[in-house]
Formats: structure tokens, sequence, C-alpha cells
């Protein structure tokens, strides 16, 4: 998986702090949606793809709208995706 899988474990309370600070004007305040995909149902997704979604969408689909979070360390997206995986 890549070594930002084994550092230490994922918050999902922290995650959810930065997930309403860079991904709730698009996706809402739940994931739902309005307007961009909906994340509800992202409990059983690969880590590691959320992980690489979240770093540089254009990776996985290069059309993607969303935008690079360059700003984010790799444990905060680690921690987004645990709050992700909880939703």
């Amino acid at each position: 998986m890549g070594r930002w899988a084994r550092a230490l474990p994922a918050d999902s309370v922290r995650g959810h702090t930065l997930f309403a600070q860079y991904c709730q004007h698009c996706h809402g305040e739940r994931g739902l949606g309005s307007g961009c995909p909906d994340l509800s149902g992202l409990r059983e997704a690969e880590t590691q793809f959320l992980y690489v979604w979240i770093a540089n969408p254009q990776m996985i689909n290069p059309s993607s709208p969303m935008p690079r979070l360059d700003q984010l360390k790799p444990d905060e997206i680690r921690d987004i995706v645990a709050y992700l995986k909880s939703m």
C-alpha cells in the first residue's frame, strides 16, 4: 500500500474538521452531494484509492472538476479518508 498506510492511525474526528474546512462547501455537510458526488457510501471503498483521489483527483480521472488539495499533508488526507469511511 505504500508508506502513508504504515504511519500513525488516522483520526476520523480530525478528518471531520478537515472535511468541513476543505470539502463541505462542494459536497455538503454530510457528504450527500449538492451538485458534487455523494460521498456517503464510501465505507467499503479502498483506502488507498480514496487517498489518491483526494491527493490528486486528476490522477484517477483527468477530467475531474475536483481541485487538487496540495495544501493538505499526508496525515490530513488519511484523516479525511478515515472520516469518509466512517460516514
